[in-house]
């Protein structure tokens, strides 16, 4: 069971970070936190029966807007959200990863997106990785972010802040059976009672490292984000064959990669155009951000990756009538047809 102790008062943000042996960057996570321009929120930090120096590092704290929440035994992420979300008694919730760090102005910033656009529910930020200048965009509108749910998580889960209403009106808690693309999972059943946005500043500083990638976690996430994206047909009432799923996963989940054969674009360019054709038909996804997602995948994962097909089979797909390719690209496919060498069978 979890045992709780902390402060009390009613808080308009509830603030959730969980933690398992995150002794490395923990404090300078909390600092970030507890620095922000905004400050009436709880602090709830879900300790997942840490063995490291993490319990100690939340015992020195005394700011008594820090709620700790220690799990008996490690719980697991998705296990410790839920009590998050549970514990959670603030208008709004905002997620925090134990490694990252809040900019200053993060909360406030966010706090007055959404109470200036009351249809959105949820929103989250660009990123910046730290000790680089990189700046890591996202998705901007509802449209360009539903659209984008297709292909890929458009939201950067430490980033988001939502309001708590979506959560306790509908019922709604992490998914146990999407381990590892948990917030993405969320994210695509949020789409549809909400509107979702991303402020285009980078107001969380991400941070890379060693552990948070590995071979063995990729195939895990990979495997759930593929499942993730088949349900989302069913928003078009699309119920796809074996052989459409492979060709869906081999398109939008980088699945399949065997899949070498002379007719893949033809495959590809009728699969894409029947959904092309049951989102003209339901309209959940806007058409003009569809599209260039039609391209990039007629193009970039069937062209690029494989065989050039020859100038008048590529003119010949839906896909390329579809997309609409201005003059000045259609020459620069032209030269890539002439100029790739063909490769497989």
């Amino acid at each position: 069971m979890a045992k709780s102790v902390g402060m009390g008062g009613p808080p308009q943000l509830s603030v959730i970070l969980c933690v398992y042996n995150g002794e490395t960057f923990l404090e300078e996570a909390i600092r970030s936190v507890l620095a922000q321009t905004f400050g009436s929120f709880e602090f709830l930090i879900v300790d997942d029966g840490s063995t490291d120096g993490t319990a100690a590092i939340l015992a020195a704290c005394t700011d008594r807007r820090i709620r700790v929440i220690r799990n008996g035994s490690n719980l697991g992420l998705i296990a410790s959200l839920n009590i998050g979300l549970e514990a959670a008694t603030g208008e709004f919730i905002a997620r925090m990863d134990a490694d990252d760090v809040c900019t200053p102005g993060r909360f406030q910033r966010q706090i007055d997106f959404l109470r200036q656009h009351l249809d959105i529910g949820l929103c989250g930020s660009w990123l910046q990785v730290i000790g680089e200048e990189t700046v890591i965009p996202f998705p901007v509108t509802h449209e360009q972010i539903k659209v984008a749910l297709l292909d890929q998580n458009p939201l950067a889960h430490p980033s988001v802040l939502f309001r708590s209403r979506l959560i306790s009106d509908n019922g709604l808690k992490y998914d146990a059976e999407f381990l590892a693309a948990e917030d993405y999972e969320l994210w695509t059943r949020l789409v549809f009672l909400t509107k979702l946005a991303n402020i285009p500043e980078p107001l969380l500083l991400y941070r890379q490292h060693e552990q948070q990638v590995t071979s063995k976690k990729m195939a895990v996430v990979n495997s759930a984000a593929g499942r993730i994206k088949l349900r989302l047909l069913n928003s078009l009432e699309l119920y796809p064959t074996e052989r459409e799923k492979m060709i869906h996963l081999f398109l939008f989940n980088n699945d399949y990669r065997d899949l070498r054969h002379g007719d893949i674009l033809a495959e590809a360019d009728e699969w894409l155009n029947r959904l092309f054709a049951a989102n003209r038909k339901f309209r959940q996804f806007d058409e003009l951000d569809l599209l260039p997602l039609w391209k990039k995948k007629l193009l970039i994962t069937c062209i690029d990756y494989y065989s050039i097909p020859k100038w008048k089979v590529l003119k010949r797909t839906h896909c390329f009538r579809l997309a609409g390719f201005s003059p000045v690209e259609k020459m620069k496919l032209l030269i890539k047809c002439l100029l790739k060498r063909k490769v497989g069978p």
